[in-house]
């Protein structure tokens, strides 16, 4: 293994960044793996994990109802249970 120092212009530098923190690596590993790959960062690959569409639906109403019910059980000792056909409705 070698270390070396790279020269990047602003903008290249802040997308290995972003790319960087959207898959928990640091600068180095993302700089690493990129160049071992060969790889040229697109813009989808500096997407955040979770497009707008998943948020809403994360944060819907119903979601947010069932969240608050876990976290009621959870608080008196309740046993959480979710079936998985229960956990797809909720991202449905």
């Amino acid at each position: 293994m070698t270390t070396i120092t790279l020269k990047l212009d602003d903008d290249l530098k802040s997308k290995l960044e972003m790319y960087a923190s959207k898959h928990g690596q640091s600068l180095s590993d993302s700089a690493s793996y990129l160049l071992n790959r060969g790889y040229e960062i697109e813009e989808d690959d500096l997407d955040g994990p979770y497009t707008e569409e998943e948020e809403r639906l994360f944060y819907s109403p119903e979601n947010i109802s069932a969240i608050d019910e876990g976290i009621r059980q959870l608080e008196a000792g309740e046993i959480v249970s979710v079936t998985l056909e229960e956990l797809r409705a909720m991202i449905k």
